[in-house]
Formats: C-alpha cells, sequence, structure tokens
C-alpha cells in the first residue's frame, strides 16, 4: 500500500465514523449547543438583574438624600426648641423672681442662711419629780 491509499482508506474510515448515528463527536456537538444555550440565558438574566440592580441603586440615592434632609431640618427644628425652651425657663425664673411667694419652677429652694440668734429655749421638766411650790 501506498501513502494515496493509506491516506484514501483512512478518509473513508474516518467519514464512515462521523456518520455513525452514535458518534462521540455528535454528542460532544449537541451538549456544546445545550451549554451555549444555557449560557445565553443566564447572560439574559443576568442583564435584566443588572437593570433591576441600578434601579435600586437610583432609588437608594434618593432615600439617602431624603434622610439627610430630615436630619437637617430635625437638627434645626431642635436647636429652635431649644432656644424657645431658654427663653420659657428664663421668663419663669423671672416671674419667680418678682413673686417671692410664688414659686413656677422646680429650681430647688433657696437654704436660709442660720441666724446668729439661738433658738427660744424651752422649759424642762423637773427632774426630781417634784412640781414646783
Amino acid at each position: 500500500m501506498n501513502i494515496k491509499q493509506a491516506t484514501c482508506a483512512l478518509a473513508m474510515v474516518s467519514g464512515f465514523l462521523l456518520t455513525m448515528p452514535g458518534c462521540i463527536v455528535w454528542e460532544i456537538r449537541d451538549e456544546m449547543r445545550k451549554t451555549n444555550e444555557t449560557l445565553t440565558q443566564v447572560s439574559e438574566t443576568l442583564a435584566r438583574v443588572q437593570v433591576q440592580l441600578d434601579e435600586v441603586n437610583g432609588k437608594m440615592d434618593q432615600v439617602d438624600k431624603t434622610n439627610q434632609i430630615l436630619t437637617d431640618m430635625q437638627a434645626t427644628s431642635l436647636k429652635h426648641l431649644d432656644e424657645h425652651l431658654a427663653s420659657l425657663r428664663k421668663t419663669i425664673a423671672n416671674i419667680d423672681s418678682t413673686i417671692p411667694f410664688l414659686s413656677i419652677s422646680d429650681d430647688p429652694p433657696e437654704e436660709e442662711t442660720p441666724s446668729a440668734t439661738p433658738p427660744e429655749a424651752t422649759p424642762l421638766e423637773n427632774p426630781g419629780g417634784k412640781s414646783g411650790s
């Protein structure tokens, strides 16, 4: 056999093997097509998920801006409330100092300074048990 005959025989055998219904090459090709279809579906699903994530990120940015605005408003409101309460406390203190018998504020009462005079003496009972005469 020469080289031409060997090549021709090999080509015929290869052609015969490739056309067989249970050929491994065809099975591999079919599985590759199925895998490619599955990957295409996964890719499409990932693209849809990415779009949804972009929408959610945009909404989260809006929520962050709203939270910042509300925080600023709260701080401003608390500052105004503190100023108002301080003014009210000052007004109540002025009323308390103007009308001494009226105590509106919760400030502790001022302690009196002890006087230099001793307290009145109380009569002592007779230690002997006898009444005086």
